[in-house]
């Protein structure tokens, strides 16, 4: 996706979006307090793996984020071993996929018991922070599927953090700025090559305005949002400004 002559691609990315709210579901102190802090969240889970603390260059960092977000939403580890493979060519054994969940498990006790008591329950919908009904798909015995169950208050406040953020976008529009489309966490906008930067900044500062409204100070700050442009989707340069110091220069 590319853009005309004269324009430019901006792109926002929420970062660890899906994280951050279960974060605030169940209120596990080791997520909070690594968002709170500014930590690499993934690091929890590495540390469990290796039994020791470690760093973000440390070859345990790939395989905790790959268990970390393969059992958000209770994966079995048959399920998680065929979804590894199918995204890397990786064959994990029975007993090392067991490993990862019981890490990720031990780094987020209270995200675990979370989900024993959220998933359990056998109400047919879920909602989201701001009261978005969702309905559980059922089961082979006709029960709500224990993952979807687990999935649909993230999932479907994360669907409140994109609408509040387009509705907030388009109450302060910019000039020639034109919103084009949301993918996954990212969103995607158009305006003139000379205004990329500050456009940027305004998209940065609108996602994190969403954020903190829903989920709280505490899971929001400056690096709850992510953003970059360029000539093309593909191209985009990623700008690290400190999120707080861009709202104080606001009128």
């Amino acid at each position: 996706m590319r853009a005309e002559d004269g324009r430019a691609i901006v792109k926002g990315d929420f970062a660890q979006q899906e994280l951050r709210i279960a974060a605030y579901y169940s209120k596990d102190k080791n997520m909070l307090d690594a968002f709170a802090n500014g930590e690499d969240i993934y690091l929890k889970t590495a540390a469990k793996l290796v039994g020791k603390p470690v760093g973000k260059d440390h070859p345990a960092r790939q395989a905790a984020k790959r268990a970390t977000l393969g059992f958000l939403y209770g994966l079995g580890t048959e399920k998680y071993r065929q979804n590894v493979y199918k995204d890397t060519g990786e064959r994990l054994t029975a007993s090392q996929a067991n490993k990862d969940r019981e890490a990720f498990r031990a780094a987020f006790p209270e995200f675990y018991r979370w989900q024993q008591t959220y998933g359990a329950k056998h109400e047919w919908e879920t909602r989201s922070a701001l009261g978005w009904r969702r309905v559980v798909a059922p089961d082979k015995d006709y029960k709500p599927k224990y993952t979807e169950r687990l999935s649909g208050p993230i999932q479907s406040t994360a669907g409140d953090i994109l609408y509040l953020t387009l509705q907030k976008l388009a109450a302060d529009p910019r000039p020639g700025t034109h919103f084009l489309l949301s993918v996954h966490d990212e969103l995607l906008l158009e305006c003139p090559k000379e205004d990329a930067r500050g456009v940027a900044l305004w998209l940065k500062a609108k996602m994190g305005e969403a954020m903190e409204e829903i989920l709280g100070e505490e899971l929001s700050g400056p690096k709850c949002a992510e953003v970059g442009y360029g000539p093309s989707w593909g191209e985009c340069v990623e700008l690290e400004v400190v999120f707080q110091q861009y709202k104080e220069q606001l009128p």
